[in-house]
């Protein structure tokens, strides 16, 4: 588990780049009392692990965290996304863009169709990062519950956003694996899913799919924080620290856009939230600033 410490150096890391001071991993072995807490040893030299950081790398390159290009995954239907909204995406993120102008919605867009493409991106960006560390460092033993921190356990629901109130399905506890492999199948299942997703253009979005886009918002971000608070170490080891900073920030400044995920959802992580609103509220002032400027000297 990260201390608020070492939270702050993410933080810092997070908004500034550069190498994060990781904390050392505790000698003790993790608890199931104190859930995703830092495993010490076998991070720097092993086989697998190179593997596993070569295998996330190659996958963040295409999910637009490296170079120019952006991945939808091709065994998902819902692939489509229209020429126009990739190719402004492409254009703001892929060349080193402003992230929060990569945000906006494009004149004329359909919010939904915006919202859509960017959860595919996400999902896909996300679980890259998550693969790096599934079955060495993030593992049943490591990570007995879903958790960020002491004080944030995350039990799973099927189906939460269809089901009548009086009738929900009752919430597990699960491993931390587990939890990310439902979550991966229930993601893709809404995905393929024609009644919520469109599955070719100008087909309508479904009327549950703002709340479904929401909660699939929700459930992204409980896999962010649970890496961040158990696993930014081994994130650091692997080398793709700069790769979950870049989605970190991109993420927070699209769901706070559109709403997608409430504050209070967002409190595990929401010093290093805070300091990313912080961030790119002093660049708008910046860039009005220079505007204002540049406008004063023409006349």
């Amino acid at each position: 588990m990260a201390s608020p410490q070492a939270l702050s150096s993410i933080a810092s890391s997070v908004l500034f780049g550069g190498p994060p001071s990781a904390p050392p991993p505790p000698s003790a072995p993790a608890s199931s009392s104190s859930s995703g807490t830092l495993q010490g040893g076998g991070l720097v030299g092993s086989s697998s692990t190179q593997q596993q950081s070569n295998q996330a790398l190659g996958s963040l390159s295409s999910s637009g965290y490296v170079g120019a290009a952006h991945h939808v995954p091709t065994h998902r239907s819902y692939a489509h996304n229209s020429s126009r909204i990739r190719r402004h995406i492409d254009d703001t993120l892929g060349r080193g863009g402003d992230l929060a102008e990569a945000c906006r919605l494009p004149p004329g867009e359909d919010v939904r169709e915006w919202v859509a493409a960017h959860a595919v991106d996400f999902f896909s960006a996300i679980t890259a990062v998550y693969q790096s560390l599934d079955g060495e460092f993030c593992t049943c033993d490591a990570c007995p519950t879903m958790s960020a921190g002491l004080r944030f356990e995350y039990r799973w629901r099927d189906d939460p956003v269809d089901s009548d109130r009086r009738n929900k399905p009752k919430a597990i506890a699960l491993s931390a694996p587990e939890y990310v492999a439902k979550l991966s199948a229930w993601i893709e299942a809404q995905l393929d899913n024609a009644s919520l997703f469109p599955q070719g253009p100008g087909e309508p979005f479904g009327d549950r799919f703002d709340d479904v886009s929401r909660l699939i918002f929700k459930r992204l971000f409980r896999v962010l924080a649970h890496i961040y608070h158990a696993h930014f170490h081994h994130v650091a080891t692997l080398g793709v620290a700069a790769h979950l900073n870049t989605c970190f920030k991109h993420f927070v400044i699209f769901a706070l856009e559109f709403d997608l995920v409430d504050s209070k959802d967002m409190l595990p992580l929401q010093e290093l939230v805070e300091r990313v609103v912080a961030v790119m509220q002093q660049q708008r002032l910046r860039l009005s600033s220079n505007t204002n400027n540049s406008n004063n000297k023409r006349r």
